[in-house]
C-alpha cells in the first residue's frame, strides 16, 4: 500500500513540473506591453501652523546667535530677532496646545450630527512632523524592498 501513495504523489509531482512553463528570455514583459501605471500625483508640502511657526522660531534663534557670534558681542538688531524668535515660540505652543481645551463636538455625517462624540489626539506641537518623518522612512524601506525583488527577478 504505502508503494502506491508514494507512486501517485510522484505522478503529481511529475505532472506539476511537466505543466509548469520555463520562463525564457521572450517571456519577460516589454516595455510596450507593459499595463498602465497609474499617473502619479503631485505632492503639495504643507505644513501646520504650529510646526512652522517653530521651524520659524528656530531659524530666527539661530540667525541671532550667528549675528551676535560674527560680531562679536549682542546688539539692538540681535536682540529684537531673538526676542521675535521667543515670541514666536511661545505663540507655536499656545496653538499648538489650544485644541486640547476646546470643547468636544458631536461628529456629524451626511445624515446630521449623530449621538457619537470625537475626541480630539492628545497631541505636542511636534508629533504630525515625526510622524511624517516615520511614514517617508517607511516609504523610503519599502521602495528598497521593492527594487530588490525587481533586481532578483
Amino acid at each position: 500500500m504505502p508503494n502506491r501513495y508514494e507512486r501517485e504523489i510522484e505522478e503529481i509531482l511529475s505532472r506539476m513540473e511537466d505543466a509548469e512553463p520555463r520562463r525564457g528570455r521572450g517571456d519577460r514583459i516589454h516595455p510596450l506591453q507593459r499595463p498602465p501605471t497609474r499617473a502619479r500625483v503631485r505632492r503639495t508640502w504643507r505644513v501646520p501652523l504650529p510646526e512652522l511657526l517653530l521651524l520659524l522660531s528656530i531659524a530666527l534663534t539661530l540667525i541671532a546667535t550667528g549675528l551676535a557670534f560674527y560680531d562679536g558681542s549682542a546688539d539692538l538688531i540681535t536682540g529684537i530677532i531673538g526676542a521675535v524668535a521667543l515670541i514666536l515660540f511661545v505663540v507655536a505652543l499656545v496653538v499648538g496646545w489650544r485644541d486640547r481645551f476646546r470643547p468636544q463636538r458631536a461628529a456629524q455625517w451626511r445624515s446630521g450630527p449623530s449621538n457619537t462624540v470625537v475626541t480630539p489626539l492628545r497631541r505636542n506641537p511636534l508629533s504630525a512632523l515625526v510622524t511624517r518623518i516615520r511614514v517617508f522612512r517607511l516609504r523610503m524601506q519599502y521602495r528598497r524592498a521593492q527594487r530588490e525583488n525587481d533586481d532578483l527577478k
